[in-house]
């Protein structure tokens, strides 16, 4: 459920390290390996369609701020029967959690992804929404290792706090695209350095769990 995300999260633990919890001993076969968690408190959705709410609330939680689904649903006009919408759901996310420059971005190939791992590394949470914008949850965090075989960094692994399934999901890097995740809520202050990370490590990097390690798809 986490490939191009894994793929840029090494991107950004480069370039900015003061901001990110990184150690060694990363999950893959080479050297020189690390990983980067954030901790967002994990809730359950508490009903089929509140995955939204349950979303923020872990970020609002991590925040140090504690409302509850109901109170959540009830400030964007969520309901039991219908959920809520990805506008709704970021009016959540401006109104409960300290974040207030949060936007609604849409796939844009690698660069989308970047920012992703980007916030991460500066220790803000992203709200991701899956499987056809039908589901989200919120990115943990994920580990990276260097392949001595290849030369190249290769993504290994995304943790995914996913409201229905549990927390901190991992997923092998490859697989991360095939949830659909093509749009989320991101922080823009957290995102800044976004483009010059993956103009500088992108075509470096390679997808723990694709074939032979194979080129992204840019």
């Amino acid at each position: 459920m986490m490939r191009l995300l894994s793929v840029m999260f090494l991107a950004a633990t480069v370039a900015i390290p003061k901001t990110c919890t990184i150690g060694t001993g990363g999950s893959g076969s080479g050297s020189n390996g690390g990983s980067g968690y954030l901790g967002v408190p994990f809730f359950l959705q508490q009903c089929t369609l509140c995955c939204g709410q349950a979303s923020i609330q872990g970020w609002a939680a991590y925040d140090g701020n504690f409302p509850n689904q109901q109170q959540i649903g009830s400030y964007i006009g969520a309901t039991p029967s219908q959920g809520a919408s990805q506008a709704q759901i970021l009016q959540g996310i401006l109104h409960f959690t300290g974040n207030r420059d949060a936007n609604l971005t849409y796939f844009d190939g690698g660069l989308f992804y970047s920012q992703e791992i980007t916030s991460i590394n500066g220790r803000v949470p992203v709200l991701v929404f899956v499987e056809g914008a039908l589901h989200s949850g919120i990115i943990d965090g994920g580990s990276w290792s260097y392949d001595d075989n290849s030369g190249y960094y290769v993504w290994d692994t995304v943790q995914f706090n996913d409201p229905f399934y549990g927390p901190d999901q991992t997923y092998v890097a490859a697989s991360w695209t095939g949830t659909d995740n093509t749009q989320h809520i991101i922080s823009g202050s957290a995102t800044a350095s976004a483009q010059d990370n993956y103009n500088t490590y992108g075509g470096a990097v390679r997808l723990r769990g694709a074939s032979g390690h194979q080129p992204l798809p840019y």
